[in-house]
């Protein structure tokens, strides 16, 4: 989370504080003149360069879309079946490497 604040220009706690109060991170991006598009492949880049340093192998397109969601506050439904959304932990499982990560630094 220090990260995105830090590309998004805020300090992580009022980040926070603007999420709670409804705001997405999109909403967030345009208020701070930073593009929902880079703020969101900042965030690709960070879980799939985590992903690699572990020797995991990650479907870039559907992180694309989990992180897309993710960031404009959508919902999408889940699949039908015991299978859908095997991953279903989505961001929730690397967003305690997201804020730390290096590859969302701004400088």
């Amino acid at each position: 989370m220090n990260s995105v604040a830090e590309l998004l220009g805020l300090e992580p706690e009022a980040l926070r504080d603007r999420m709670v109060d409804g705001e997405t991170l999109a909403d967030i991006a345009a208020a701070q003149g930073v593009e929902v598009s880079d703020l969101v492949d900042a965030i690709v880049a960070a879980i799939s360069e985590h992903a690699a340093e572990h020797g995991r192998e990650i479907d870039t397109e559907a992180l694309i879309e989990k992180v897309t969601a993710v960031v404009n506050d959508e919902h999408p439904e889940r699949p039908e079946g015991k299978d859908g959304w095997k991953d279903r932990r989505g961001l929730h499982r690397w967003g305690g490497h997201i804020g730390s990560h290096s590859s969302l630094s701004t400088t």
